[in-house]
């Protein structure tokens, strides 16, 4: 981990992406205007950030669950607005 408290990836984030995707092990979702649109209008309380709020709201309108530690996130997991696995 870097002092940030994110991942240090090793390379650089576009060959990583290009690395994760290439055998589908992970798949990009477009960032639609419903999406958009939903993160300022999900239920209940969440945080203001608004990376975590476009992420709960790709997750609703794809029924996928979201792996994290973000607490945050988790918390409003819980509370059963998404599905989440803590890491």
């Amino acid at each position: 981990m870097v002092a940030s408290g994110h991942y240090d990836l090793g390379i650089s984030v576009d060959r990583f992406v290009a690395e994760a995707t290439e055998d589908e092990g992970f798949r990009l979702l477009p960032l639609s205007v419903p999406i958009l649109i939903d993160s300022t209008r999900l239920p209940g309380e969440i945080h203001r950030d608004p990376a975590d709020r476009l992420l709960a709201a790709t997750a609703r309108e794809h029924s996928l669950t979201l792996v994290t530690r973000d607490k945050e996130l988790l918390a409003y997991a819980r509370r059963g607005h998404i599905q989440a696995l803590k890491i």
